[in-house]
């Protein structure tokens, strides 16, 4: 017969517990947690939700490009007799890139003429010949009177089908019913509000810089941000401050001068997935909050709104969830 070999067994050896010699210690399991690794896609995200504190390039692979910004200050008054003002920025064109309504004597909206260019825009179309949206907002302050600070504050994006020329005569009612998505404060807390774009083509289409005016009668391409003020003391010659950031990436005009150096001709690498991993990051934040005060910091310091702002800054992890980090075991 054969012989039947027999197995085998080796014992492992345990460290023994210090405080129990005769039970051997449990082996514990190693565990760190690993910053997840800033990529494009993270700062486009994190330029979505904070456009005062983050500029960025879209993580498409585009070359020739760089990003800036165009920051504006924007007063708004009554006049004699009246109580709205307003304001709408279109984040496509610097070119044709507003619409201001101040000191009018109307209780409703005056938005008519043409759309004013950036205050930028002579400078940057001489280093960009054209350039697409990547981030924007309105940060709004009340600065007059504390003892008669009446007044609402309608915060809202507006469809691309709407032109601007419908809010002319608008009310409260009428310019609330023609936006996307909307929220009303009282004109005393201020309030913010950050473009969230409604497709892929609204990032990825480049407008010129130059051109001519055109009229509140055109609708913009993409999307476009207001900002409107009802039922404010008359004559007053500034009721509230509208802090305005868009930021953009540019082709330049030329390449015998590169602003954004000679890095900046090459490819950018390419993330995929890199449109929905930033929209699902900035679905944890509100676009329209209330500011409650004349800093911006108040207006992010909830619970909730740090913890959504600290896993957007960690951005997309290796599965293309947003994460501030994981962890590996071992």
């Amino acid at each position: 017969m054969p012989n039947k070999r027999k197995s085998s067994s080796r014992k492992t050896s345990q460290p023994r517990n210090p405080q129990n010699p005769g039970r051997p210690r449990r082996r514990q399991s190693r565990s760190r947690v690993l910053s997840a690794p800033r990529t494009l896609t993270s700062d486009f995200a994190r330029s979505l939700s904070d456009p005062w504190g983050k500029s960025a390039c879209l993580p498409d692979g585009s070359n020739g490009t760089g990003c800036f910004s165009v920051k504006q200050l924007v007063s708004l008054g009554t006049g004699a007799g009246g109580g709205a003002a307003g304001l709408l920025i279109n984040l496509q064109s610097v070119r044709n890139f507003s619409f201001t309504d101040t000191l009018s004597t109307a209780t409703t909206l005056t938005i008519t003429g043409n759309y004013a260019a950036a205050t930028a825009q002579t400078s940057i179309n001489a280093l960009y010949a054209n350039a697409r949206p990547v981030s924007g907002g309105i940060r709004v302050t009340y600065v007059s009177n504390t003892q008669t600070d009446q007044g609402i504050l309608l915060l809202g994006q507006v469809s691309e089908l709407v032109t601007p020329s419908q809010f002319n005569g608008a009310s409260l009612g009428l310019a609330q019913s023609l936006m996307q998505n909307y929220k009303v404060f009282p004109l005393r807390s201020g309030g913010r509000i950050t473009w969230r774009p409604q497709s892929m083509d609204d990032v990825m289409v480049y407008a010129n810089t130059g051109g001519s005016a055109v009229a509140s009668t055109t609708p913009p391409s993409i999307p476009y941000l207001a900002c409107f003020v009802f039922g404010a003391t008359a004559s007053t010659s500034v009721v509230a401050l509208c802090d305005v950031v868009v930021n953009y990436e540019g082709q330049y005009s030329s390449q015998t001068f590169l602003p954004g150096g000679v890095e900046s001709a090459t490819p950018k690498r390419a993330e995929t997935g890199w449109y929905e991993n930033a929209l699902n990051a900035v679905r944890l934040l509100d676009p329209i909050m209330p500011f409650v005060s004349s800093t911006m910091t108040n207006a992010l310091n909830s619970p909730v709104a740090s913890t959504a702002m600290g896993m957007l800054f960690g951005a997309a992890d290796r599965r293309g969830l947003p994460r501030l980090g994981y962890m590996q075991v071992d």
